[in-house]
């Protein structure tokens, strides 16, 4: 590494951080304030796209642009980067009329997205644009104008796009969350789309790893303590549902439930030594959501129920063993 060339105090160096990081705070506190109905227009429109969604931009709001279409794709939107550079020497000819195109410009004045915005209206794709002002030669032209704030970049003399394209970013997370919900997509549809990394496994059905069938343990509330005891030793699980006489899971009973019970034991029955409302995630969640459950109600150990009806079990241990912990 070099010598540097002028020292900088490391409090100096720290100011600088709190200095930039602030200013990105207020960018996205800023877009907050003035986000409005044009997002919600903007993402009815690209929700209803019969093509691709065409996103293009260049230097840092490239980068947004390839950050939005890979978004899009992850949550089932077809959607690709067009560079705008790129474009005006041959690759234009991927815009369709069916598209929709949605250029990322900060001053709203980038000549190469222009003539971008300017083909995709010739050949009739709906076009959007991402600009902090409003009467930008680009902003005239297109169809929806996405406003971002006019904020401090935060990079004091060093003058990079820091904090905008931060703002830029949040606002095309924004596009992608709304298009993906007036679409109709759903949590349990990015598996397909994530099958490997921390991820896909994460977004695992639980029926994949549940303990099912035979397998779980289940006593009827008027089970005597010895019946529960050998459903407990028997399963292996640390504990076991107590159903009622429609078959729904109305308590559990733990080793520890037992132990604390130790004294009367012999007399009691699963009723007594449940722990009522017992906590359990639905079938059709993901390993994810049951993760999230357990770290909540700090257990080991959740139900998979269906119906109100037990039909599985994950156990910790399970989560270790498919590599979720």
């Amino acid at each position: 590494m070099a010598d540097l060339q002028h020292p900088v105090l490391a409090g100096d160096l720290l100011s600088t951080a709190h200095r930039l990081l602030r200013a990105e705070q207020r960018a996205i506190a800023l877009l907050d304030d003035i986000i409005d109905e044009a997002a919600v227009a903007a993402a009815t429109a690209l929700a209803a796209c019969r093509g691709r969604i065409l996103t293009s931009g260049i230097g840092k709001s490239g980068i947004v642009g390839r950050k939005l279409a890979a978004t899009l794709c992850s949550l089932d939107v077809p959607a690709q980067f067009l560079h705008a550079g790129d474009a005006l020497h041959g690759d234009l000819g991927a815009v369709r009329a069916e598209d929709m195109v949605v250029a990322i410009s900060y001053s709203g004045t980038t000549r190469e997205l222009m003539r971008v915005i300017e083909h995709a209206r010739g050949v009739g794709a709906g076009t959007a644009v991402i600009t902090a002002f409003s009467h930008a030669a680009i902003s005239l032209l297109c169809d929806h104008v996405l406003l971002i704030p006019q904020c401090e970049e935060g990079s004091g003399d060093h003058a990079a796009p820091m904090a905008s394209t931060i703002a830029s970013i949040a606002m095309g997370d924004v596009l992608a969350l709304l298009v993906a919900q007036l679409s109709g997509h759903r949590r349990g549809q990015m598996h397909a789309l994530h099958p490997a990394g921390d991820l896909g496994r994460k977004l695992r059905p639980l029926k994949q790893v549940m303990v099912g069938g035979d397998r779980v343990p289940i006593v009827p509330m008027d089970a005597a303590s010895a019946q529960v005891i050998r459903e407990i030793t028997a399963k292996g699980q640390g504990i076991v549902g107590v159903v009622d006489a429609q078959g729904l899971l109305v308590g559990t009973v733990s080793d520890g439930d037992i132990r604390r019970h130790a004294s009367a034991i012999a007399t009691c029955t699963a009723r007594e030594l449940m722990v009522e409302h017992p906590i359990a995630v639905d079938m059709a969640a993901d390993i994810s959501q049951a993760l999230d459950l357990m770290r909540l109600h700090r257990v080991s150990t959740i139900f998979v129920v269906e119906d109100g009806r037990a039909q599985g079990l994950v156990h910790i241990q399970d989560l270790l063993r498919v590599g979720i912990l």
